[in-house]
């Protein structure tokens, strides 16, 4: 796997790990991560869509603090039987005022599966 600024590059059939550290100026409760890839940015079928809403929090000082998740992505035949150019992004549901908002943290980007060997 490569990643170069926000796109996502890697073999297909490859599990693969990512970390999402978001930094925040006033200590927030967030309720959920989700990543989702799609066939391209408009399109309303996700190919793949991984939630979490375990986190871990670093306070730097009294203004300053992380958010740090890990997803784990089990890569499957079903959905990436086609190798190319897929987008996807990440958002975060946070509360705000007792009312659940969605901050888009990555915009959609490439997220590209490419080929392989011994796929099969």
């Amino acid at each position: 796997m490569k990643i170069q600024g926000t796109n996502i590059y890697l073999t297909r059939g490859d599990d693969i790990s990512l970390t999402f550290n978001i930094s925040t100026t006033e200590a927030i409760y967030i309720t959920e991560l989700v990543f989702m890839v799609k066939k391209k940015a408009y399109s309303k079928e996700f190919l793949l869509e991984e939630k979490t809403s375990t986190y871990g929090t670093e306070k730097i000082d009294e203004n300053n603090f992380i958010y740090s998740f890990s997803l784990d992505i089990k890569a499957t035949k079903e959905k990436f039987e086609e190798f190319g150019e897929y987008r996807y992004d990440v958002q975060i549901k946070y509360m705000k005022k007792n009312e659940i908002k969605t901050l888009t943290i990555i915009k959609p980007s490439i997220f590209a599966v490419m080929e392989e060997m011994n796929w099969g």
